[in-house]
């Protein structure tokens, strides 16, 4: 479990401010892009990968900073703040694992300082992005080393699932089969008590013929306490699932598939 250690509450971000200077060669990192856009989390910490994307090229060592909003009891700390350079307050990288910007998104518990917990965190968080050419590559911002900053953000979501309770049925006894019952059972990773619990929803009923290259849908199912259940004809061979699109907080997710043969 990741352990964080505040030193500088959202002092991640404050570099040398954007001015006419150049560096050295006269490059200037612009933030195109921050990564991920959207993270699904169930009910057990999920390992992600943040970073900024710039119009820099791969030539060029680029040194980057993301912070994100306050978390739950605290005065002035971020829950996220991410560097891959040194820092005058803090070591490269106090507050993550690797120097590769990776960070446990924990939503379900609360395992120490800079956690967040609750439902509540599901939606849009917002991102704050710094980034600089550092033409030494000396890890440090230097005077001179003009640095561009982004307002950004991404989506954090409940991840929802069908675990193993998608079952496709029919009579076996049957020489042909042309019928079949369709079930399963979506659920949404539910942070407040750190369980999955039952998700009404919009599901879609998918097929996908023996041999074809992706899924088509078949109709729209509505589930009752987290339920899926319908019929549908058989005319030829193929795989059959349950695709649930997600939501502005829930996570997408598909059910394992059923392979149903006609004869």
């Amino acid at each position: 479990m990741l352990r964080i250690a505040l030193a500088a509450p959202l002092a991640v971000l404050s570099l040398v401010p954007v001015s006419s200077a150049h560096a050295a060669d006269g490059v200037v990192c612009t933030i195109l892009d921050t990564l991920p856009h959207s993270v699904a989390v169930g009910v057990t910490p999920e390992r992600v990968t943040f970073d900024v994307v710039t119009d820099c090229d791969a030539d060029h060592d680029v040194s980057w900073a993301l912070t994100s909003d306050i978390y739950q009891g605290s005065s002035g700390a971020s829950w996220l703040m991410l560097r891959n350079y040194d820092y005058p307050y803090g070591e490269k990288f106090t507050f993550t694992e690797d120097p590769n910007g990776y960070y446990v998104l924990d939503p379900a518990h609360r395992s120490g300082p800079g956690t967040l917990r609750g439902n509540g965190w599901a939606g849009v968080r917002p991102l704050g992005a710094g980034a600089f050419y550092d033409a030494n590559h000396d890890g440090i911002v230097q005077d001179g080393e003009p640095v561009s900053y982004r307002a950004s953000s991404f989506t954090l979501k409940r991840a929802t699932t069908f675990g193993d309770s998608f079952h496709v049925s029919y009579d076996a006894g049957k020489k042909h089969v042309k019928k079949i019952r369709v079930a399963g059972r979506l659920q949404r990773a539910d942070w407040d008590t750190a369980t999955l619990a039952d998700l009404d929803a919009t599901v879609t009923l998918q097929f996908r013929a023996a041999g074809a290259a992706g899924f088509v849908d078949v109709k729209p199912v509505t589930t009752v306490g987290g339920v899926a259940e319908t019929t549908a004809k058989v005319t030829t061979s193929g795989t059959w699932r349950y695709h649930f699109d997600g939501d502005a907080v829930s996570g997408e997710t598909a059910s394992t598939g059923s392979f149903v043969a006609t004869r």
